[in-house]
């Protein structure tokens, strides 16, 4: 079977220039090079930069056919910049005892490929803690190392 592996992969290499729908299928997804954010009571705005300009799609994860939740969709840009909203597409608060907002959560999926998930699709995690209505960004560094970007609030998944 090991021959037939190598077959497919061979053929889907050689294709990968002459198929008109799916034009980027074989090659190298552009590369995540920073992320950044900021947080107010709004929301959340986040930056992404890429290595080379990205032409996929970025959604809050589970809201990719809600419009206002669609960030980005292909226009082939270095970087982008989209802001998340408090109250929608999914973003979780958490509310001190007075009730007021001291955090805001929210999963953010980048899709390589416009038209279709692929295992080469990142998600992101982005958490805001709002100390004494003062925005602050928390990072979970040990699962961010990935992107060397002390600190952030960005969590790659």
């Amino acid at each position: 079977s090991q021959m037939s592996w190598s077959m497919v992969d061979s053929y889907v290499r050689a294709g990968e220039n002459e198929d008109p729908i799916h034009p980027s299928t074989g090659r190298d997804p552009a590369r995540v090079n920073a992320v950044s954010a900021m947080c107010s009571s709004d929301g959340i705005t986040a930056s992404l930069s890429f290595d080379r300009p990205f032409s996929g799609k970025i959604y809050s994860r589970d809201y990719s056919l809600v419009p206002e939740c669609i960030y980005y969709n292909g226009a082939g840009q270095h970087t982008v910049l989209f802001s998340i909203p408090a109250h929608r597409c999914g973003t979780r608060l958490t509310r001190t005892t007075r009730n007021v907002i001291d955090q805001m959560e929210n999963r953010i999926y980048l899709q390589m490929d416009k038209e279709t998930q692929t295992s080469l699709d990142k998600q992101f995690v982005f958490v805001c803690q709002l100390a004494a209505g003062q925005a602050a960004l928390s990072a979970n560094h040990t699962r961010s190392e990935e992107y060397k970007i002390p600190p952030t609030p960005i969590i790659p998944l």
